[in-house]
């Protein structure tokens, strides 16, 4: 078997390719829109404020002013950055509107804008603790500090440090509170509770990048599906708990096979797909020995290679037609 190396006894989490995030949607400008609707309230809160009887004529002007620059922006946000690969562009906006914050803090006259600008950094904040990974909101939050410190420090109309170390704590602490609650949520959408496996979502969303590295790789790539035989009838005969270990302990003993680059998903039910990078059909069918041998639980495996010019979804369904006919065999 030209398999290279064998997997843990333990069931995983996650994948290397890494978990699918928000930016990874079925609509790929979702986060662009939430984006400019921010920037948009922000011009609208510009311009009211503008407008507002009590402010002189130097303090409107400014507020126009940067009601237009949002505004102009955000166009340009929702036309021309979401053509910049991986989504740089998301990053771009972030630190342009931070930027642009930062430059109201060091011009603004009243304690209360400056409160205002607060509020926005922690509204980009949030938005970077859902749609950016970790160590990107993290370099998002830090430049955040440094652009509202330097203009807190080049205007004298503003409060003391202390107020500065409170507006800075509160951009951190609500933004990495969303971000532990949206990888929370993120884990429990993408993953099956009762086996720790990956899920169909999961692999419906990992389904591109696993394709794109296959045709980088240019190796072959071994699909299948795996099905427990009778499970309605063990489930009627030992009860459902019974029948939720007998899930678990079949993940388990393919889990135990697999290597950190190859990935297993429960497909739903008493379904689970697997993918297996660098493995050809015999090596796959080996596999599937291997695991009977631990494991001689009634179930049946069908395989199929990935072809470069079809999806996962044609791949998986082609495997699941030879796991239908293999059943169907009197002698298997």
């Amino acid at each position: 078997m030209s398999r290279a190396d064998g997997g843990a006894p333990l069931r995983r989490t996650s994948h290397p390719l890494g978990a699918p995030t928000a930016s990874s949607s079925a609509d790929p400008r979702a986060p662009y829109r939430i984006l400019v609707l921010i920037q948009f309230a922000a011009a609208l809160f510009a311009l009211v404020f503008g407008a507002l009887p009590e402010h002189d004529a130097a303090v409107a002007r400014l507020d126009i002013v940067l009601a237009v620059v949002m505004t102009v922006w955000s166009m340009v946000v929702w036309f021309l950055l979401p053509r910049l690969p991986a989504d740089l562009g998301l990053d771009v906006a972030i630190l342009i509107d931070t930027l642009i914050a930062g430059f109201c803090v060091a011009t603004i006259e009243l304690v209360e804008s400056a409160f205002l600008v607060a509020l926005g950094l922690v509204a980009f904040g949030v938005f970077a603790a859902y749609f950016r990974s970790r160590s990107r909101l993290v370099l998002h939050l830090t430049v955040m500090s440094a652009v509202y410190g330097i203009g807190v420090t080049v205007n004298p109309l503003l409060p003391t440090p202390m107020d500065y170390v409170v507006v800075v704590a509160m951009i951190w602490g609500i933004s990495l509170m969303v971000a532990a609650l949206v990888e929370q949520l993120r884990e429990e959408a993408l993953h099956d509770p009762l086996t720790g496996l990956l899920n169909r979502r999961a692999l419906d969303l990992l389904g591109g990048p696993l394709e794109a590295s296959a045709n980088r790789a240019g190796s072959p790539v071994t699909v299948g599906m795996i099905d427990l035989d009778d499970f309605k009838t063990y489930n009627d005969t030992f009860g459902h708990l019974a029948g939720d270990r007998l899930l678990t302990d079949v993940a388990a003993a393919w889990d135990a096979r697999l290597r950190a680059s190859d990935l297993l998903v429960r497909f739903g039910g008493d379904e689970f797909a697997v993918v297996l990078p660098g493995t050809s059909m015999a090596d796959a069918e080996d596999l599937a020995e291997q695991v009977r041998r631990t494991h001689p639980a009634p179930w049946t495996a069908g395989f199929s290679p990935w072809r470069h010019d079809e999806s996962l979804t044609d791949a998986l369904d082609r495997a699941d037609t030879l796991l239908l006919e293999r059943k169907q065999r009197p002698e298997r």
